[in-house]
């Protein structure tokens, strides 16, 4: 007891001196690192990573980072005068460079060292755009996000040390529980949350410095699309933060040869197998429907055959015995002949088109969901689902036109956001393993709801997926 009693008063301590408050957010900050000590090391590693790259200069996409880099630099000098901090960035050296990279990537390290990948060029498109990432990059040094997260790391390991010291005259097998234990709990409730309040953080002082700069910080949501529409906040309804509480990545494109379409639905398998031995699952969002039937495959490996809950307007199982041919509309009928969904346990939402024989396959069409309701409907799926291990699956065009016109064959009568909306927070608890958001097309929808629906829709699978892991854990 004693020895924990110490290693408490350490960290509290710890904590209490490196406290400061950081002018551009007002808050009290974790931060054991001075910009003296961490400065030095920043601008040694930004000077050996222009060595080792290929560093673009003269061209008009160097001159418009140099350019638009000056005038975030301002923005910051001018905005920390206003808060009366005008010493604030007297140990800055500001460079900006841009090298060549397919990378789609910006970041500023410690100090107002800068560096554009040219892969993000094609994305932010003029100087708007490129203010917009440029400033947020910025806001990560000037709110000394780098320094908290040294200390928040120190501060772990200082916890570590604390937990071997208080368990150390137990048994070799219970203080690797307890490490074990500290090291999720640790991970949680301390380092997690950073990535998250930062990026939030950067984002608001990005689009001040953008505004500061002569930006319009409106043009920012051109940029970042219907991400930047989603609310800051924890998902309404759910009663937690996914991507607070949980280690969610952006796994990014799998990139294939587009000349060999033939070997895009095992390379697909495979990809998605990678994921589940990690011990992860994915939320893929797509594009066309196909790609289903081959993450099912990766699935069925690790959980055998599976409950399939798919909202669409289409049921997707019109014969095709061909199992070489890639299309959006008989891909289910491939995973039930190939026994990787169970029909008895699978349900079909939203449906309203024709098909002679649904294999089985559960069906709740439109006008049922309409006359009978969200809440009755999702009494009928989970009796069909059960605790089944269950990869949802959701067509963008299971809504409405009127809700999500941007899709290849939209169809009248669909689902409304709001029947959505409900079902799939209702829905909390199934035994979801998987998912993906599918045939959402930006372009047939100038007006960008379509996108924002697909959005949201990711969203709440995202945090059904969590809530079913929250749970069981």
């Amino acid at each position: 007891m004693k020895k924990q009693t110490i290693i408490a008063g350490i960290c509290s301590i710890g904590l209490f001196v490196a406290c400061a408050t950081n002018p551009l957010t007002g808050k009290k900050t974790l931060n054991f690192v001075s910009n003296s000590e961490l400065f030095p090391s920043s601008f040694q590693e930004y000077g050996t990573f222009l060595k080792e790259n290929k560093v673009i200069t003269g061209t008009a996409d160097a001159k418009k980072v140099e350019s638009v880099g000056m005038k975030i630099k301002v923005a910051a000098e001018k905005y920390l005068a206003y808060l009366g901090q005008t010493e604030y960035l007297k140990d800055y050296r500001w460079e900006y460079k841009l090298v060549d990279s397919k990378e789609v990537n910006a970041w500023c390290m410690p100090g107002g060292k800068i560096v554009v990948y040219s892969g993000i060029l094609p994305i932010t498109k003029d100087e708007a755009g490129l203010a917009t990432v440029m400033g947020h990059e910025v806001s990560h040094a000037l709110a000394n996000h780098g320094a908290q997260r040294m200390s928040a790391s120190q501060l772990q390991s200082l916890g570590a040390v604390g937990v071997a010291v208080a368990t150390g005259n137990q048994s070799a097998e219970k203080q690797q529980m307890w490490q074990q234990y500290y090291g999720i709990g640790s991970q949680v409730g301390v380092m997690l949350p950073y990535s998250r309040s930062h990026e939030i953080e950067a984002d608001k002082i990005g689009l001040t410095l953008m505004a500061i700069a002569g930006y319009n910080p409106d043009d920012a949501i051109s940029f970042c699309e219907a991400s930047s529409l989603q609310a800051y906040d924890p998902p309404y309804g759910w009663g937690f933060d996914p991507v607070t509480e949980f280690n969610i990545a952006d796994y990014g494109d799998m990139a294939f040869d587009y000349a060999r379409v033939c070997d895009f639905p095992d390379r697909l398998t495979a990809h998605i197998r990678g994921i589940l031995a990690a011990g992860a699952g994915s939320l893929t969002l797509g594009g066309d429907h196909y790609i289903t039937f081959p993450i099912l495959r990766a699935y069925a490996e690790k959980y055998g055959p599976l409950s399939l809950l798919h909202f669409d307007a289409h049921s997707d199982t019109w014969p095709d015995d061909d199992f070489d041919r890639i299309d959006h509309g008989t891909m289910f009928y491939k995973a039930v002949k190939s026994g990787i969904i169970d029909p008895k346990r699978s349900v079909q939402v939203g449906i309203r088109t024709h098909n002679d024989d649904p294999l089985g396959v559960h069906t709740i069409d439109a006008r049922t969901v309409h006359e009978q309701g969200p809440a009755a409907t999702v009494a009928q799926i989970r009796q069909i689902l059960g605790d089944h291990p269950t990869y949802l699956t959701f067509d963008i065009d299971a809504l409405d036109p009127a809700f999500a016109p941007g899709t290849g064959t939209p169809v009248w009568g669909g689902l409304t956001s709001s029947q959505c909306a409900i079902m799939l927070r209702d829905l909390a608890g199934i035994n979801m393993v998987g998912g993906d958001v599918v045939e959402v097309s930006p372009p047939y929808d100038t007006t960008g709801a379509t996108a924002i629906m697909g959005a949201h829709v990711a969203v709440e699978l995202m945090c059904l997926f969590c809530w079913n892991k929250r749970q069981r854990a």
